[in-house]
């Protein structure tokens, strides 16, 4: 059996609201930004979501969620209107995954609904929530059925409403390559409704279907884009409508950039720690999710640092936040960390010039501004 706790969780600091860093810290956590600089977060323990609603001229208020199951980590979306915002919660219930949906609505300050989405035989494994469905204020979970590792992937799609009852086009079967068993990542894209996909045996082009309505097929990339790193990326997102960035780790770290529109791209190669001493190499590994800012302008990518000596001998060395510009690609700063907090969550805005990271780090909210003022 193959869950998201087992496939779709790399042993690395992963930034997209997870902490791994500190896996057995009993605090899990995730926020956003709106399009006007206010915030929500999600802070989760054993039992209990706190949900809150930051703004500048009010005092945030708590609403809870109780949970049951092991917390393993949370997302939080906005819908496109920003009246609703939805977190999900990963869960281990016994031997089952499963994710628990609320739903905040904004202008009543209150819960429009929570509800449990558990593991089946259609959803056997990749089991994702993955936020808004276009324009509309539906809510899209996925994941991949059961089938024989030569037979071709049947992902399946959800859809719910606000108020938790299936939507009546909920259910959609999509038909992927059987290479898309094996890709980690989350290469749903609910806010411009496509699901994005490899191919089997040659990944590339990396093509995209319609995720709920008609299985048409939408744009796809192309190894001419931005060569070769663009057809198996570790981390994919979609930062606009004509984009997507993607990130590739190795013996060289990329970042990239396609423009869907016209089918190019660039490529960027992220800095990397030279070995000295009796270290003989650094092997990072990248965050399966990307962090945006809601006008998709900056993204922060999490990479953890794992050090090789001379006698083959590894040990973590810490890991970094890289906070880079969309387009044209640019490292904008660079977080160190290197504490035994990790980061439980990270949260992007940019507006007049300048970028905020919102992060909670053992048990804080703290915030960093690039550029550095």
């Amino acid at each position: 059996m193959c869950g998201f706790k087992h496939c779709w969780l790399p042993a690395l600091v992963c930034l997209a609201g997870l902490n791994l860093a500190q896996a057995a810290a009993p605090e899990r956590s995730c926020a956003l930004f709106d399009s006007n600089g206010n915030w929500a977060s999600a802070v989760v323990t054993s039992g209990a979501l706190i949900f809150e609603m930051h703004a500048s001229d009010a005092t945030p208020k708590e609403i809870e969620m109780r949970l049951e199951g092991e917390p393993l980590f949370c997302r939080l979306f906005l819908s496109a209107d920003e009246r609703y915002a939805a977190v999900g919660v990963y869960l281990t219930i016994g031997n089952e995954d499963a994710v628990k949906i609320g739903v905040f609505d904004r202008s009543t300050g209150k819960w429009a609904s929570n509800f449990v989405v558990r593991q089946r035989e259609d959803l056997l494994a990749k089991l994702r929530f993955n936020g808004f469905l276009g324009d509309t204020s539906k809510l899209v979970v996925t994941g991949i059925g059961k089938s024989k590792p030569r037979e071709d992937v049947k992902f399946k799609v959800l859809i719910f409403g606000v108020d938790g009852q299936p939507a009546a086009e909920s259910g959609l079967d999509r038909i992927l390559p059987r290479s898309n068993r094996s890709w980690d990542v989350d290469s749903v894209d609910a806010r411009h409704n496509r699901l994005w996909f490899v191919g089997s045996p040659q990944f590339c082009p990396v093509k995209s279907v319609m995720l709920s309505g008609p299985a048409g097929y939408g744009p796809s990339i192309t190894e001419a884009a931005v060569g070769g790193i663009a057809c198996l990326p570790t981390v994919i997102g979609f930062p606009k409508v004509n984009a997507v960035v993607g990130g590739n780790s190795g013996n060289q770290n990329w970042v990239w950039r396609v423009d869907l529109d016209s089918g190019t791209g660039e490529k960027l190669e992220l800095p990397q720690s030279k070995p000295t001493g009796q270290v003989k190499w650094n092997s990072y590994a990248m965050s399966p999710i990307p962090e945006f800012s809601p006008d998709g302008e900056v993204f922060a990518l999490g990479r953890s640092v794992t050090v090789w000596d001379t006698f083959d001998r590894s040990r973590d060395s810490g890991g970094e936040l890289d906070i880079i510009q969309s387009k044209p690609l640019k490292v904008l700063g660079v977080i160190p960390l290197k504490d035994g907090c990790g980061s439980g969550s990270v949260a992007v805005d940019h507006r007049n010039g300048s970028t905020t990271v919102l992060q909670r780090r053992c048990g804080k909210w703290e915030r960093d501004e690039f550029p550095k003022r």
